[in-house]
């Protein structure tokens, strides 16, 4: 088909094909011809390379956020079974380093004492595979402790403008 460009196109792309479509920062993304004149929708590629860029930046934020959320739940959430501590007010036992439950911590002395080689009879639950959890549990713990003190996590929270946890 055959037909008249307008005077702006004319002068915008010599060439008209999908590799020379750029001029200028405008891209012609859509032509078309209504019977009467060619239709073209255009677009400014630093507009879009600039929304594009800001949509990235929020994800990336966002993103950043969301890891941070993953490390830190907070002082009123149990660092092993995440439940809310917030209404207990029993005081915290010094034998525990981390932030628990009453249920995990009395868990946590339970497993230090079979460590120590002080067995009760009537915990009957706390065989070999429970050992085994909770010392995987805490060599986790121990890679999170090390990853929170890592250079990169510093920057992110420098990023992010977190305060010092930990």
């Amino acid at each position: 088909m055959n037909y008249d460009r307008p005077k702006k196109m004319q002068n915008a792309i010599k060439i008209d094909t999908p590799q020379t479509r750029c001029y200028n920062f405008e891209i012609i993304i859509d032509n078309f011809y209504d019977g009467k004149t060619l239709m073209a929708a255009i677009i400014s590629l630093g507009e879009k390379l600039k929304d594009v860029q800001k949509k990235k930046e929020a994800l990336l934020r966002h993103r950043k956020l969301m890891t941070l959320e993953a490390f830190f739940q907070g002082s009123s959430v149990c660092e092993r079974c995440h439940s809310d501590i917030s209404k207990q007010h029993g005081h915290r036992d010094i034998r525990v380093p981390y932030l628990f439950c009453d249920v995990c911590a009395q868990e946590y002395i339970s497993y230090i004492e079979r460590l120590q080689g002080k067995e009760n009879a009537e915990f009957y639950w706390q065989n070999f595979s429970w050992m085994d959890v909770w010392r995987r549990w805490i060599d986790y713990r121990g890679a999170v402790d090390q990853y929170i003190q890592s250079k990169e996590f510093l920057q992110l929270r420098e990023e992010t403008d977190l305060p010092d946890i930990g």
